[in-house]
């Protein structure tokens, strides 16, 4: 799936330049979520199961790949903070639209990220997550930042060390990180 998946991107990027549009065109790549738990990867750190409808790192953590030949600088590695959230207010400021004040946009503008200019747009990201066709009250809601991943049931995790989140962290031992992480998490859920 990988090698077609790259097939199809190059053919994509031979089109690009064929047309002569390459200074003129942005090319996003990304994925919605990991791979079904059935398939094995064998990374530099062993073997890993997918994660596809799993809210730990292996189900929610997926590469985001811009190219744009003289705009973003080619194999840069970032570590910023991103969500699905931020495609559209970067899709504006690519096509130099404002951002509408209705309806609320709560994404960021990754531009800046992209261009080398900022290390990153934001602090945490927010995670929702209900199966569907499940009790409603089934839901996963937490927040990440780069050290710790906290849940909305009072779960905090360090999603580096521990990526699967069989481990949770002590609350006496983390107290400020969950006091930090509680506060991200309602400043997203305040009803404005």
């Amino acid at each position: 799936m990988v090698i077609y998946t790259d097939r199809l991107v190059q053919n994509i990027r031979e089109e690009i330049e064929k047309l002569g549009l390459e200074q003129h065109t942005y090319l996003f790549f990304t994925g919605d979520n990991g791979t079904h738990r059935s398939v094995i990867t064998q990374t530099v750190d062993g073997l890993v199961a997918g994660g596809k409808s799993l809210t730990h790192e292996y189900g929610i953590h997926v590469p985001l790949i811009a190219y744009a030949p003289g705009q973003i600088q080619e194999g840069v590695v970032s570590r910023a903070l991103t969500d699905f959230s931020d495609v559209l207010p970067t899709f504006l400021a690519i096509a130099g639209l404002e951002r509408p004040d209705k309806p609320k946009i709560d994404g960021k503008n990754l531009l800046p990220v992209l261009m080398g200019q900022q290390p990153q747009i934001r602090d945490f990201i927010y995670g929702y997550y209900w199966k569907r066709g499940r009790d409603p009250l089934s839901v996963y809601e937490y927040v990440r930042t780069h050290d710790y991943k906290f849940y909305r049931t009072g779960e905090l995790y360090d999603p580096v060390m521990d990526p699967e989140e069989i481990f949770p962290l002590g609350s006496d031992q983390y107290a400020e990180q969950i006091k930090l992480m509680t506060g991200y998490l309602n400043t997203v859920r305040q009803v404005k």
